[in-house]
């Protein structure tokens, strides 16, 4: 048991040293600013942590290349602009909110004379929170002893994995609340396109029973000009369209006993329009009706056919 509880330490212990494994990469020269040739580097922080940029860059000054490093958040706050870095480069900061940061790196060069493949090598580390903070220096300033530092170390990371998990616990339930209120109103949304098409589709019954009700009606002959031609027409659709009609084929004059009109003073092109319009709700004219007649006397023949005060019988 002693063996298994040493074991169980030693594991424990290894599982929270800190790894510092630095990035490390090349860096080829450019002339003038471009942002596309920065590398940049991201990781994510919280609000109010502490981050330690450290920053090794090979070279010396004045050798014809200007490594410049510009650290900021993706909210748009500004943590840093070293220029012309060599060496060891160390830069902390607070972070003022909770976001991604960029470590971003640029190469330019400051000679005009020929290099041949021009870069800098770098080595990157970047440690947060309770690794970013010099822990030998705080054990000599409060003089605590090694185990007593390890375990402040330890309570910091265990505090910032607790911190961790409730922002993953508040954000998860941001996420949850927006995903209900998005279902919430696709639902009404849902309901009321329902309702709508419900409404539109009794409405076209409506009409379509209306509209064929008017076409199952009783047949009249309305006779036009000199040539008297002939249109065999629906009595309740004419009747329903043109209070002229309806005072003559639904009135006591004789055209309702005989269902007949006679309107001799009338054009038929004239007529077909009307007809057309009835049945189609637009007027579409023949051939021979466009070569005739213009569209102005055609529109006031039309006028004078719909909107007669009173009907004149016909003997």
């Amino acid at each position: 048991m002693a063996h298994r509880s040493l074991l169980s330490t030693v594991l424990l212990s290894l599982l929270l040293l800190p790894l510092s494994l630095a990035l490390k990469f090349d860096l080829a020269a450019h002339t003038g600013h471009n942002s596309k040739y920065e590398r940049c580097i991201r990781n994510f922080v919280g609000k109010d942590t502490l981050v330690l940029v450290t920053a090794i860059v090979d070279g010396q000054k004045g050798d014809g290349q200007m490594v410049n490093m510009h650290i900021k958040d993706a909210v748009g706050n500004e943590y840093g602009r070293p220029k012309d870095i060599v060496g060891e480069t160390r830069m902390a900061f607070t972070s003022h909110a909770d976001a991604a940061f960029d470590v971003c790196f640029e190469n330019q060069l400051t000679t005009r004379e020929a290099v041949m493949n021009p870069s800098r090598h770098i080595e990157l580390d970047i440690d947060i929170g309770a690794d970013a903070r010099d822990w030998s220096a705080i054990q000599a300033q409060e003089k605590l002893k090694p185990v007593e530092t390890e375990l402040r170390r330890i309570e910091e990371l265990v505090s910032e994995i607790v911190t961790e998990m409730d922002y993953l616990r508040t954000r998860e339930q941001k996420l949850r609340d927006t995903n209900e209120s998005t279902n919430e109103r696709v639902k009404w949304f849902a309901f009321g396109t329902m309702g709508m098409l419900v409404g539109l589709g009794a409405w076209q019954v409506v009409y379509l029973r209306a509209y064929f009700r008017l076409l199952t009606s009783e047949m009249v002959d309305v006779f036009l000009g000199l040539t008297r031609k002939k249109f065999h027409l629906h009595k309740d659709l004419l009747c329903d369209r043109s209070d002229y009609f309806k005072a003559a084929f639904q009135g006591d004059f004789q055209e309702a006993t005989t269902i007949e009109l006679y309107l001799p003073d009338d054009d038929d092109a004239a007529f077909e329009l009307f007809v057309n319009w009835l049945l189609r709700h637009q007027p579409q004219t023949t051939e021979n009706a466009r070569r005739t007649f213009k569209l102005s006397s055609l529109t006031r023949t039309l006028w004078e056919i719909n909107d007669r005060a009173s009907p004149e019988p016909q003997y």
